[in-house]
């Protein structure tokens, strides 16, 4: 399967109030004051205002043998992914970002507005959830066709999965076309990126 690029319309994005909330560490049960929420609300606008968010995927042939998984010529060491990936025939490698405008938006607000900036991160973070998530209802739809499912996406990073495994994304998808790249410290540009395993069952 070659690589796929997915560009869906910011609109496609929802707005998630309480997923801002819980981002910025506020309770669940918590009423925000009046100047709080509207503040919320206008960095929410001027969040998507600034989004252009992509993906790019490629779903392999999977190979497990006890702690260890292969695909693509390459093989990863790992208890943690490898029960992640229990009884899985493929492997999809996801990367998504939502952009390099909202990164230059940041940092500017940083300088101007602390408490803004603060609230931008947490809208950054949600509408990078959006992203992941919507690619990852486009991957399960294939995986149905294919009659598979999918299992919950595990990122490096996690468990013992180190950062130095963010190298095979870039080495395996075509992630420039998405304007993400990787610095030599493994971590993304932009910052507000995701990459993830997918396992098809």
């Amino acid at each position: 399967m070659l690589p796929i690029i997915f560009c869906p319309e910011k609109a496609q994005l929802q707005d998630n109030l309480n997923e801002v909330k819980r981002y910025l560490a506020y309770p669940k049960s918590a009423q925000l004051d009046k100047k709080t929420e509207e503040l919320i609300f206008q960095t929410i606008e001027l969040s998507k205002n600034n989004l252009n968010p992509k993906s790019v995927y490629q779903t392999f042939p999977l190979e497990i043998l006890e702690d260890k998984i292969s695909f693509a010529n390459t093989t990863i060491h790992s208890k943690n992914l490898t029960v992640n990936l229990v009884n899985c025939k493929k492997i999809t490698l996801m990367a998504a970002t939502i952009g390099i405008r909202f990164d230059n938006l940041l940092k500017r607000i940083q300088l101007e507005n602390p408490t803004q900036a603060a609230i931008l991160q947490a809208c950054g973070a949600m509408y990078t959830e959006e992203l992941v998530d919507l690619t990852c209802q486009k991957i399960k739809l294939e995986a149905q066709e294919d009659n598979c499912k999918i299992h919950p996406r595990f990122s490096p990073g996690f468990g013992d999965v180190p950062l130095e495994i963010q190298k095979i994304f870039f080495n395996l998808l075509p992630c420039s076309k998405i304007g993400l790249s990787l610095m030599d410290t493994l971590i993304m540009s932009p910052e507000k990126s995701v990459t993830a395993f997918i396992g098809w069952e």
